[in-house]
């Protein structure tokens, strides 16, 4: 599987858990856990990781042509169950 992708400039993470499930590995859902957020401050600092979040996509598109949309699926459940 391997580890982050050097050649992301950001959406490592995702493509990494993208790896992950294709290599078997199954989503959990953790109440104890805790995950930290960094909100932007401005309206500029929004744009802004709007735009790399679509170079992120882009890049995730290009390199997972096969994604099947159970995966996306699954996240859209997690965090409907986290949010709600």
């Amino acid at each position: 599987m391997g580890g982050f992708d050097q050649s992301f400039i950001t959406a490592e993470d995702i493509d990494l858990n993208i790896r992950a499930v294709e290599s078997g590995a199954r989503w959990a859902f953790c109440r104890e856990c805790i995950v930290y957020n960094k909100a932007r401050d401005t309206l500029l600092g929004f744009i802004n990781q709007a735009y790399w979040n679509g170079y992120g996509r882009a890049q995730l598109s290009f390199k997972h042509k096969n994604i099947r949309a159970e995966y996306f699926s699954e996240i859209k459940i997690l965090l409907t169950l986290y949010i709600f």
